[in-house]
């Protein structure tokens, strides 16, 4: 599963989302309509670990685990009638956060990891 290309696809048909949420159904939605085999969970907690990934997608028997951050800019904007009213999310909201540790990194070995 090309997680790159599913994304600029996806890019495409809706650059622009009401909120995280809505990105979240959006990818999974264009995840299983590229490929209809994929099992997808929303919020699944693996097991020994404390986090949520916002999606857990299997596919031919590899499990893949995604967290998305959708930080928006304030836009008044519409795209193929839809009208979006987007406030900002400012980086430096997420510029105190500290990474936390996984106290069980056993936990996710079965998930792929990626980046961009």
């Amino acid at each position: 599963m090309d997680i790159h290309a599913i994304l600029e696809q996806l890019r495409t048909e809706r650059p622009v989302f009401s909120n995280e949420a809505d990105f979240q159904y959006a990818l999974a939605w264009q995840i299983r309509t590229s490929h209809p085999d994929a099992k997808i969970r929303f919020e699944v907690k693996p097991p020994g670990s404390r986090i949520y990934p916002d999606l857990v997608v299997t596919h031919e028997e590899r499990r893949t685990a995604i967290e998305l951050k959708y930080l928006k800019r304030k836009a008044e904007v519409e795209i193929g009638g839809e009208m979006f009213s987007l406030s900002d999310t400012s980086w430096n909201r997420w510029v105190h956060l500290k990474p936390k540790r996984l106290r069980n990194p056993a936990c996710c070995r079965n998930f792929r990891t990626f980046s961009s």
